[in-house]
């Protein structure tokens, strides 16, 4: 069985949309928990094995990101009036401890809400499921999940962290032999209307505007480029549940559901039900492939070249050639490579090379954001290229072949349609160099190792 991001949905958690609490007051959030509900029973028919809820409201210690590590946690709506109302779930420890770990690892000081943490923070000794996580999971629950949960909050991290642990998640769970959900909780503006407790202020409705933009577009850069001082205004509670969670998903959300301000606080919910199949993670495909599609989603979406690259790509330290292969509808739309390494690292190679055959091949027109969905990418990543002797050393199907006359070099994969054999090889190869029969011509063989 191999982990997978089976869905991803951003939910709002204002207790009154539980009908227990809310009562007679429901029907002025009906569209609001009509969403919830049919959401929740797609993300509860995928019939994952852990939820991941993203919490503003969780407990934070100096203001840094916690991730709870005790086996259980239980939460009730009996400050809401209504202690019948409860829920338990088991932690999936194993998967929090690697996030955690993860997290650590790239830099993100995050706190372990564990038996250890009571004498920092006493409060975590009696700790309950906040209204953040409990009232997406009572949703959830109602709808027939039963699995176990990781239970995350964001404290005050920046914006930027927040994307990159949203990355961790997606590494985390690529390592996990289990498919597993997230879940953003998160209200927007609480000033939309002029009415205790909060009132009105203009910049609620900028805000959340904004913000169900980025949502629809899918655009993280949309999200993170919200100025600090609109979002404190408008008195939001969901933006960094939010970046994490649109880091981790990928590809436009299935559907937009709802949005909704009946009582002055701005409620979405959106669902990415097929969250593997964009920048971040797609089933089944490997890791170069992976990071390619995320490296052009990103770029294509901002048009601004990634100066941080995903923590799950990591692995890929070694310095090689890369070529990047776009096709559409099976016809080739960009390709465009490097025989040596120009970059310190594979991951960087691949994201070079994937903007430059989306952007720069001269036969094609630059690929637009609206075809990236219908696009195939393959990854071939090159070996060294070795000097060879005798012709009787190359095999078009095993090696591809470099030929140098001088500042002139031609290069060819290996096994490609169409080329039968080494004359045919070297002949296309020495044609693209500009080589012509007769000149001193130097051969490499390597090797490539193709993702797709």
């Amino acid at each position: 069985m191999s982990s997978f991001l089976s869905a991803a949905a951003f939910m709002p958690h204002p207790p009154l949309i539980i009908p227990e609490v809310g009562g007679n007051n429901c029907h002025k959030v009906a569209d609001t928990i009509s969403s919830m509900k049919e959401v929740s029973e797609i993300l509860s028919a995928k019939k994952p094995s852990t939820a991941i809820i993203i919490t503003p409201h969780g407990l934070s210690y100096e203001g840094k990101p916690s991730i709870t590590a005790f086996p259980e946690l239980k939460g009730s709506m009996a400050s809401f009036g209504v202690p019948e109302c409860t829920l338990d779930f088991k932690i999936d420890l194993l998967l929090t401890e690697d996030i955690w770990q993860s997290a650590r690892e790239q830099g993100i000081e995050i706190y372990k809400l564990n038996s250890d943490m009571v004498i920092k923070m006493p409060l975590i000794k009696n700790m309950e499921l906040d209204s953040g996580a409990f009232v997406p999971l009572y949703y959830l629950n109602q709808a027939g999940f039963s699995g176990e949960i990781v239970h995350i909050c964001p404290g005050f991290m920046s914006m930027q962290n927040a994307c990159r642990f949203g990355e961790i998640l997606i590494e985390s769970i690529n390592k996990n032999e289990k498919d597993i959900i997230i879940i953003g909780s998160g209200d927007l503006s609480h000033y939309l209307k002029d009415s205790p407790p909060y009132g009105y202020r203009p910049e609620g409705e900028e805000f959340d505007g904004k913000v169900i933009e980025a949502i629809k577009e899918n655009d993280v850069d949309m999200l993170t480029s919200i100025e600090d001082i609109l979002a404190k205004r408008a008195g939001e509670c969901g933006l960094r549940s939010l970046a994490m969670l649109m880091s981790a998903a990928s590809g436009k959300p299935s559907n937009f559901y709802s949005y909704e301000s009946s009582f002055g606080v701005g409620y979405a919910v959106a669902l990415w039900e097929d969250a593997g199949s964009g920048y971040s993670t797609r089933k089944g495909s490997p890791l170069p492939v992976r990071l390619a599609r995320w490296s052009l989603r990103r770029y294509l979406g901002s048009r601004k070249r990634q100066t941080i690259l995903p923590g799950w790509a990591n692995s890929m330290k070694q310095k090689a050639g890369v070529f990047v292969s776009l096709k559409k509808q099976g016809q080739l739309r960009g390709c465009i490579g490097t025989f040596l390494a120009q970059h310190d690292t594979l991951k960087e190679e691949i994201y070079s090379n994937a903007l430059a055959a989306a952007l720069t091949d001269p036969r094609f027109s630059p690929v637009a954001r609206e075809e990236l969905d219908d696009i195939q990418i393959s990854v071939d990543v090159l070996s060294e290229p070795e000097k060879i002797t005798y012709l009787s050393e190359l095999d078009v199907k095993t090696y591809g072949v470099l030929v140098v006359s001088g500042e002139k070099r031609g290069l060819l994969l290996p096994d490609l349609e169409g080329i039968n054999n080494v004359d045919e090889q070297l002949h296309i190869a020495m044609r693209k160099a500009g080589i012509m029969t007769g000149e001193q011509v130097e051969i490499y063989r390597f090797t490539v190792t193709r993702y797709v």
